[in-house]
């Protein structure tokens, strides 16, 4: 997982960062060069991470330079 604690906090909302690029297999469907997983504390606070001005204002910086899926899957639960 690279230098980065798999519990970084980021500003703002502060999602959990499960997993920060590291090994992967790509098994089945589109191949991408760089993951991340993000945990949130519920499916409506992912939204409004991104809906928020901060990320809206990173994915404008990202635009051009990079590709990047971003996917909201509700958790079953821990």
């Amino acid at each position: 997982m690279g230098n980065h604690n798999s519990r970084s906090r980021r500003r703002g909302i502060n999602p959990d960062i499960l997993a920060w690029s590291g090994q992967y297999a790509n098994l089945e469907g589109e191949s991408h060069e760089k993951h991340v997983i993000f945990e949130f504390p519920s499916f409506a606070e992912a939204r409004r991470f991104y809906d928020s001005p901060a990320y809206q204002q990173a994915r404008a910086l990202r635009a051009g330079a990079a590709q990047a899926t971003f996917v909201l899957v509700e958790g079953a639960g821990r």
